[in-house]
């Protein structure tokens, strides 16, 4: 309930990999809801599980990153 989620698309798509995903989910976490430590301890949780997971019914997680504002998780686009 702290994070934002959105459709992200790949604007130019790599050429050499036709496999390659080219939407993905970005979940977005401000870092303004992880001044308690608790908080940022349950995010980094989170990556760490969902990072070692790897099963047909799991959302396959591909990526972490950060800047000063935000955590955003990348991981497959999930429809419907």
């Amino acid at each position: 309930g702290f994070a934002k989620a959105y459709e992200v698309k790949r604007i130019s798509p790599i050429e050499t990999d036709e496999h390659h995903h080219l939407t993905w989910a970005l979940k977005v976490v401000s870092k303004q809801n992880l001044q308690r430590s608790k908080a940022r301890q349950k995010l980094t949780s989170e990556i760490k599980i969902h990072r070692s997971l790897t099963h047909e019914n799991v959302v396959r997680f591909d990526r972490y990153f950060e800047d000063k504002e935000n955590v955003y998780i990348l991981l497959d686009i999930c429809h419907n």
